[in-house]
This record gives C-alpha cells, sequence and structure tokens, in this order.
C-alpha cells in the first residue's frame, strides 16, 4: 500500500549503488533512517542535496534488503523543514 513519507535527499558515499545521489526517509515515519528509496531521478539531482520532499511510496521487498519504492514519474512536492516536521509530527500519511 502506497503512502506518503518524506524524504532527505543526500550524498551517498562508499555505498554499493550506481547512483551517487539518493533520498532516505527522515525519522518518525516508522521506517529506519537507512532504508533506501528507489525514486524518481528528477528529485535526486546535485542541486537537490539536503532538500526534503514528500513521495508517494511503499514498501518493496527484494532479494537484498527491503527499501521504499516510488514510481519514477511521481517526482516529489518540496517541503521546508518546518512542513516536513509538521507533517511528521501530525502523523498525516495515516
Amino acid at each position: 500500500m502506497y503512502r506518503y513519507i518524506v524524504v532527505e535527499i543526500f550524498r551517498a558515499y562508499g555505498e554499493a549503488s550506481r547512483k551517487a545521489i539518493r533520498a532516505r526517509p527522515l525519522p518518525g515515519q516508522g521506517f529506519d533512517v537507512d532504508t533506501r528509496v528507489e525514486c524518481s531521478t528528477r528529485i535526486r539531482r546535485e542541486n537537490n542535496i539536503g532538500n526534503l520532499y514528500k513521495i508517494r511510496a511503499k514498501i518493496k521487498n527484494t532479494d537484498q534488503k527491503p527499501h521504499l519504492y516510488s514510481h519514477h514519474s511521481w517526482g516529489g512536492e518540496y517541503m521546508s523543514k518546518s512542513d516536513a516536521k509538521v507533517f511528521i509530527k501530525a502523523k498525516q500519511w495515516q
């Protein structure tokens, strides 16, 4: 089931991934912050490092560690840190 989550865009140093710029969920949403997010490359850009986005995602179980999946065409909605804090505190994904 898809739900909204807030992710942070960051540079992943030393990870076994072809993509250097990744996304991870912010704490307080029921996911470990080490959970990786498969999402649109439109939001995973060099100039977006540190930015927060609200995306629709679901848990995707694979042969590897489970991760969050959001369809590549969906993109995301930019969120300020204060808006993200309110969203997470209010548990607006439920």
